[in-house]
């Protein structure tokens, strides 16, 4: 359960964050009871996120995008809304919120978080427990019964509203649970039982103890803001889009600070960085048109700072026009453009690493590996790639291999279903094959059964390909490579659904080149010595 408890919830973890920034809201009575779930929040906790999932599942701009997201994404969005990891599908939840007891230590292992699931009607505990937390066992704390497995607990707090996590963090809430005192989030709370859709709060202490360290001007313009108490944020949906927060301070005249310090930070936003992102909008470096109609909706709003000091606390409220659908369509752009670019760095940097590879095996060998590992006859055992696992950190692994056999052998299969970071590409989930191949044949670097020298590559190493992205995909242990015939079709090369594709090349560098290169500069780039002129 610990898995799943912490898979599908680091979203939270950026939307605490976000609470820092996005300021403001309207009181709430502090003396009005919390429900039984958020009363077990810690009121000096390190933040929260409750989101009201009943309200959400009914609005009919949030229906349109969950249809939206069905049809793209199908499967994976239907076994979401099954959502396994809770226990209940999410129609049923009225509320869900994510607790932060604290902030992470340095080197620590991440967040500790637990969950907090209230439904409409009361839940089958039975069915909750098998779902979550399969051959638990009660146990019993300061009164209270938990269902503990491993390191982590379900404790049912009645029959509508259950807890989750890591047994110490679990036990934690129980001890204040019932307390009522008064802390830093007991605003933001007061705010989770209304009708906000979603709310956040976060405790500024904690933060003010990170930031203390910090240097610079950032860390001067942040100052005002982190000397509040507490920040609140709240985001509600429909036609339009609304979010409201507020950071809280001790004085008034602390209020004041405070607001001067989010101008300032607002303006920063709306001179620099958003210019930038317009900009970069403009040249297509960044696409999305959900993302074009949400920036300039914001430009429009900070031209006059939405910023407000109130008595002892600082509001700012933000309503932009654009619906759930197109700001949810905005951040999927961001997302999916940012884990884009990602994905190519890491591809890269593996490509990067195999050349180097390479060349420490030509270092030692007198030449690069041949295309594949041969028994005595001349035939295929093993991938070049293989012969390479000592120059990437896998010495281990290759000691292990059998040479004098196939790759799929009963000893070495098992060693072939070793998953080797370097030749996995990034986001696409496959395992144990790789779309990192080689040309092999027809006058490429790659001779099936001999190495070739650096110096054979008379074309120049900086205009011969040495290992490219190929559209499909082998087990990185079977010497399966790229036949090379200048007379035939070339294979697809790119990751599917990519425009481009990555190579590496024989001087170790690393190129993007289009999926729609010219193929006689393709034909060129291939061979290591047909003496074409590439510019």
């Amino acid at each position: 359960m610990t898995r799943t408890h912490r898979t599908g919830l680091a979203w939270a973890t950026a939307v605490l964050a976000a609470a820092v920034l996005l300021l403001a809201a309207p009181a709430q009575d502090k003396k009005a009871a919390l429900p039984a779930d958020l009363d077990l929040v810690p009121r000096d906790a390190a933040g929260f996120l409750s989101v009201r999932v009943a309200d959400l599942w009914a609005d009919a701009h949030f229906q349109k995008m969950r249809a939206e997201l069905t049809k793209q994404y199908g499967e994976s969005v239907k076994d979401l809304e099954k959502s396994y990891a809770l226990g209940v599908d999410l129609g049923q939840v009225e509320r869900l919120t994510v607790v932060m007891p604290k902030l992470p230590e340095p080197r620590s292992e991440g967040l500790v978080l637990v969950l907090l699931v209230t439904t409409a009607k009361p839940y089958d505990k039975a069915k909750v427990l098998g779902a979550v937390l399969p051959e638990s066992k009660e146990q019993a704390y300061k009164g209270k019964t938990l269902h503990v497995a491993g390191d982590a607990a379900v404790y049912p707090v009645n029959e509508r509203s259950y807890a989750m996590g890591p047994t110490p963090a679990v036990e934690a809430l129980l001890d204040q649970a019932g307390k009522g005192a008064q802390g830093p989030l007991s605003d933001a709370l007061a705010r989770a039982a209304g009708t906000h859709q979603v709310t956040a709060g976060l405790n500024m202490e904690p933060v003010r103890g990170l930031l203390a360290q910090a240097r610079g001007q950032e860390a001067e313009l942040f100052k005002p803001l982190v000397q509040a108490k507490s920040a609140a944020v709240s985001f509600d949906v429909g036609k339009g889009t609304t979010f409201e927060g507020r950071l809280k301070y001790a004085t008034a005249a602390e209020a004041d600070e405070g607001a001067a310090g989010a101008k300032a930070l607002v303006s920063l936003i709306a001179g620099l960085a958003l210019p930038q992102l317009e900009q970069a909008l403009e040249k297509g470096q960044i696409k999305g048109d959900n993302l074009k109609k949400v920036v300039k909706e914001f430009g429009q709003i900070l031209k006059t700072p939405p910023v407000a000091a109130k008595e002892e606390a600082v509001h700012v409220d933000i309503s932009l026009k654009a619906d759930i659908a197109t700001v949810a369509g905005a951040f999927q752009e961001v997302f999916t453009q940012a884990r884009g670019a990602a994905s190519t760095e890491r591809a890269s940097n593996n490509l990067k690493q195999i050349a180097l590879a390479m060349h420490n095996y030509h270092d030692t060998h007198g030449h690069f590996p041949p295309a594949a590992i041969c028994d005595k006859d001349g035939k295929p055992l093993l991938s070049w790639r293989v012969a390479i696992l000592p120059y990437i950190e896998q010495d281990n692994v290759y000691k292990e291999f059998r040479l004098d056999e196939p790759w799929d052998s009963e000893h070495n299969k098992p060693l072939s279903a070793t998953l080797i970071p370097v030749f996995a590409s990034p986001g696409l989930g496959e395992g144990t094959k790789t779309h990192y191949r080689a040309f092999v044949g027809g006058g490429a670097v790659f001779e099936t059964k001999k190495g070739t020298m650096i110096a054979d590559i008379t074309d120049g190493t900086s205009n011969t390909f040495l290992v490219v992205e190929a559209t499909e995909a082998v087990e990185w242990a079977k010497p399966d490579d790229l036949p090379y015939d200048p007379k035939k079709e070339l294979p697809k090369l790119g990751l599917p659904g990519a425009k481009d594709f990555q190579a590496a090349f024989a001087d170790g560098s690393v190129r993007i080149l289009p999926k729609d290169t010219d193929k006689k500069r393709l034909h060129a780039l291939i061979t290591r010595a047909g003496g074409e002129v590439i510019e």
